[in-house]
């Protein structure tokens, strides 16, 4: 395979040197190096130099040029800098110039070279100085001896990641750390210092006033330093450390010569950004200056470069930034991330494909639409979250892409300030948050000294009582938005009951619900018609009982476009959320229509491969509103949904709400970790309201105490056709009845009342929090475990006590045993994973999808066939359980248990009329 390049390597290596030989190489230009040495190299190496998309020539980064740019997938693999024959390539300033290139756009490699020797940097390498950054130093003359190691800068070798395994192994490559990450870190470390400082000399300022004051200065000195980059303002910090410490007499502090500079570009500036503040008045001792220099980078090891940053990475920076909170204590006042914040707020930051992909969904066809620029000046969109503003600085970009189709020609920071001030609105519930958007939309459109005005599209307030039409009337004067996109809070009411203290009356609002489908709700109102809706938001709404009203909403007032489910894979890397991205339009929704729809199914995909699979061909699935409404919204292929309705078609008996409950919520069983910080005395374990026969005899538990103790079972003794008769632990079924009736049982009050603190039962401290109808317990009932990933129900036939991990069916309608073999079966799996409600891959088989199971009964001679065969899994089960595992016998009823399995799916097959064909498709799909 490297035969041929290496031959052709050898023709270059000797074309050099006749030009060598000849003293002609003395005269080569830079240009000429490329056109004649470089080019070729790198087009050997499978590289296609006139392919734009694959290698951009003098790529801009900051106010230079970089010579080339490797892209693989449209994603930068590796940044190129060439230099002319007679220059000495070991320059400090040609290294650092390479590395710095491709250290501010986050890319891990960069290539120095002119030809006669090519050096190799890892650019991310943020621990070693310049020199330990070198990864391979190879001379001409070695390009065929060592062509294994030229091979790494290939085309195909990106495409299999060699460079980076060679890296790994030689020790020069580390998990690369984000250049977000690195300036967030070393942005928190200047807060340390200035909170640190501040709070120390002004101890009469409240930690509200010294956060605010905080942010404010850090947002100027990051100003400063992107206009220094920019090269919009003369280079103004290190400068003024420098005059401030060559000074004889040092009149005043550092602090109030920055304060000076902030007031003078007040005159030059706008929209508050240097309004004056009271931190103006603060005093301050030596903390200004270790700030100033951090925001340039750690001298020797990294610089930053504020104009070569993508624009998405004061987002991601400042989004982390919003999940800290000032705490004082003892020591004085710190910062501290603060998982509470994030989870109340509901903050992630939206990764910049996410944002991409979102946009171009929505804002892209909008944009189709116009004819004018008129037209364009027109569109309105709003993100009602808008956290850092990533959002709308991507819409910005994408409108000012549009305006140069139209052939409008001028400087794009104008045309940013023009969009800033006509089509872009955005609301957030967090102050800090406003004050952070407007910041980073004035930096990405910040190209000279600009009197921007105030960003007033940009408010302070809660989108879910916001007043629309008085803050932005000239929106609705026009019939609403035309793209409403985001990252909306994702909270549940019990994880924040005081945020949904206000929104009860709200149409919107529903118990168990999730506050962002609120935002949706009245973001569908906020739209005109044809208007698009676009979020990133947890994937469970499709079919969750707390969504309802959402769903329905969607179903009645326009049509999904897309749904693209992320299933397990996390898009947010420190939340355990399962995602999705739907795009909706606000139109008379059809009888039925077609949705583009994607399922990631690898929770292990790499990044590339994921946004290619994001934004490329999608599945189109039929959607039938009017079906659905009141129901969940399942998406599957047109010969999955022919299937779905053959079993639907077939339904002649459905479960009713009282036939089917949950199991016991305690909810204290036991005493677990973070119970023994607030009781003493007690022990890891140690039985609550689930006792141990232990628990009972060191209770000394009699007569009355122990009549309300009931035998209970976890999902290790019932399983799928799997009991267990002897339990091994008891529960105090105390209903909210008996809680009052405590003093009839002594031991167990004395006992319950022992763990009083930790009891949060609505009927504590003696009474369960859902002890639920006996009925269910009592037998014959039906138990299937709740969350599983296939279904795993059993017959019970005896007093049976379980939790909420369970739901039971208890009906005198039909015979338990021919449902329990039903609903166990393959086709049912497949009408669950389809229809019912999911988890990742998990199925959630809680009380709707039980309920909207179509059951077939059939006649008293096909219930018979699949009444004889659960017997046999009841006893092949147990018998399977109590023999050693991997004896013969052992294996010889694992054997016949999946015989006996095949059999019952291929009666439940003949009971709802499947073919062979339709067999197959349900098997497929297991």
């Amino acid at each position: 395979m490297q035969e041929q390049p290496k031959e052709k390597i050898k023709g270059l290596i000797e074309k050099y040197e006749k030009a060598k030989s000849s003293g002609i190489l003395k005269s080569y230009s830079e240009e000429e190096t490329k056109k004649g040495f470089i080019e070729p190299l790198f087009e050997i190496l499978g590289w296609n130099i006139s392919e734009k998309k694959e290698v951009s020539l003098e790529e801009t980064i900051s106010s230079k040029r970089v010579d080339y740019g490797f892209y693989l997938d449209e994603r930068i693999k590796f940044y190129l800098e060439a230099k002319k024959f007679n220059v000495d390539l070991y320059s400090e300033d040609f290294a650092n110039q390479a590395v710095r290139y491709s250290f501010n756009k986050g890319a891990v490699w960069s290539v120095l070279t002119n030809f006669e020797t090519l050096i190799i940097f890892n650019a991310q390498d943020i621990e070693r100085k310049l020199a330990d950054k070198k990864l391979l130093t190879i001379h001409y003359s070695e390009y065929v001896d060592k062509f294994d190691k030229l091979w790494l800068l290939s085309k195909e070798a990106f495409g299999k990641d060699l460079l980076d395994r060679y890296g790994e192994e030689v020790g020069k490559k580390t998990e690369k750390v984000p250049i977000s990450s690195l300036l967030y870190k070393d942005l928190q470390k200047c807060r340390e210092i200035l909170i640190k400082d501040l709070s120390q000399w002004n101890k009469n300022v409240n930690s509200d006033d010294l956060d605010e004051g905080v942010q404010k200065i850090l947002d100027r000195l990051l100003f400063i330093r992107v206009a220094e980059d920019r090269e919009i303002e003369p280079s103004i910090l290190r400068p003024m450390v420098r005059e401030y410490y060559s000074r004889k007499e040092q009149k005043g502090t550092l602090y109030q010569m920055m304060i000076e500079k902030f007031r003078e570009l007040d005159t030059f500036y706008n929209s508050n950004l240097f309004s004056k503040h009271p931190f103006e008045n603060w005093e301050e001792y030596g903390a200004t200056a270790e700030v100033i220099n951090t925001l340039y980078g750690k001298e020797g090891y990294y610089e930053y470069d504020f104009k070569a940053m993508p624009a998405d990475v004061l987002g991601a920076v400042y989004e982390n930034y919003l999940s800290h909170r000032l705490s004082k204590s003892r020591k004085g006042t710190t910062v501290s991330k603060d998982a509470s914040k994030r989870k109340e707020q509901g903050i992630y930051y939206t990764p910049s494909y996410i944002v991409a992909y979102i946009v171009k969904n929505t804002l892209g066809p909008v944009l189709d639409k116009c004819k004018t620029i008129e037209d364009i000046k027109k569109i309105k969109v709003l993100d009602p979250a808008c956290g850092s503003g990533s959002f709308l600085i991507k819409v910005i970009d994408i409108i000012v892409d549009k305006y140069k189709e139209f052939g409008q020609k001028g400087n794009d920071n104008l045309l940013k300030i023009q969009i800033l001030e006509e089509n872009i609105y955005g609301v957030d519930l967090d102050p800090q948050a406003v004050e952070i958007t407007r910041l980073n939309l004035i930096i990405n459109a910040l190209n000279k000294r600009e009197k921007f005005q105030p960003l007033g599209n940009i408010k302070n307030g809660n989108s879910l009582t916001f007043n629309w039409q008085d803050e932005f009337p000239e929106v609705f004067k026009h019939g609403g938005f035309d793209v409403i996109i985001g990252n909306p809070p994702y909270i549940k009411e019990f994880v924040s009951k005081n945020v949904f203290g206000e929104l009860h009356n709200s149409p919107y609002y529903q118990g168990k619900m999730d506050i962002w489908t609120m935002f949706a709700c009245i973001s569908i109102d906020l739209l005109k018609n044809n208007g698009l809706l676009s979020f990133i938001a947890p994937n469970n709404w499709v079919t969750n009982a707390g969504a309802s009203i959402f769903r329905d909403k969607v179903l009645k007032d326009g049509e999904l476009k897309t749904f693209v489910d992320f299933g397990d894979y996390k898009v947010f890397e420190h939340a355990g959320i399962q995602t999705m991205i739907f795009v909706f339009e606000k139109k008379k929704p059809g009888k039925n229509y077609k949705i583009d729809y994607l399922k990631i199914a690898d929770k292990n995909l790499a990044e590339d491969k994921l946004i290619a699979d994001i934004f490329g061909q999608k599945v189109k699935i039929n959607i039938e509103p009017e079906n659905l409404i009141g129901k969940s919204i399942t998406f599957s292929t047109t010969e999955q949904g022919y299937i779905f309705d053959k079993i639907r078609s077939k339904k002649n008996f459905e479960f009713t709400e009282k036939e089917v409950g949950q199991g016991i919520v305690a909810p204290q069983e036991s005493v677990i970790k973070s119970h023994l910080s607030i009781m003493s005395g007690i022990s890891l374990g140690e039985g609550i309201f689930v006792l141990s026969g232990k628990d009972i005899d060191e209770l000394g538990l009699l007569g009355n105490d122990k009549k309300i103790l009931k035998p209970f079972y976890t999902p290790e003794q019932i399983n799928k056709y799997y009991v267990q008769p002897e339990n091994k632990y008891w529960i105090i079924y105390t209903t909210s009845k008996l809680a009052k009736e405590v003093d009839k049982y002594p031991k167990i009050k004395q006992h319950l009342e022992k763990f009083k603190n930790v009891i949060t039962s609505a009927f504590g401290p003696f009474g369960l929090h859902r002890a639920r109808e006996e009925r269910f317990f009592i037998g014959p009932s039906i138990f299937s475990i709740r969350k599983t990933d296939v279904p795993r129900f059993s017959y019970v036939d005896f007093p049976c006590y379980v939790s909420q991990t369970y739901f039971v069916i208890n009906t005198s309608r039909c015979n338990l045993k021919y449902l329990t073999g039903l609903l166990n079966s393959q086709l049912i799996n497949f009408w669950l994973h389809g229809q019912g409600k999911l988890q990742g891959d998990m199925l959630q088989i809680d009380k709707e999808p039980l309920l909207n199971i179509p059951i077939y009964i059939g006649n008293k001679k096909q219930q018979k066939q699949v009444i004889i065969l659960v017997d046999k899994m009841l006893k092949l089960n147990k018998d399977f359980k109590e023999a050693a595992e991997n004896s013969e016998k052992w294996n010889s009823i694992k054997s016949e248990i999946e015989k006996i399995d095949k059999k019952i799916d291929q009666e439940v097959y003949r009971l709802y009329d499947l073919t062979e064909a339709e067999i197959k498709i349900v098997e497929n799909n297991k």
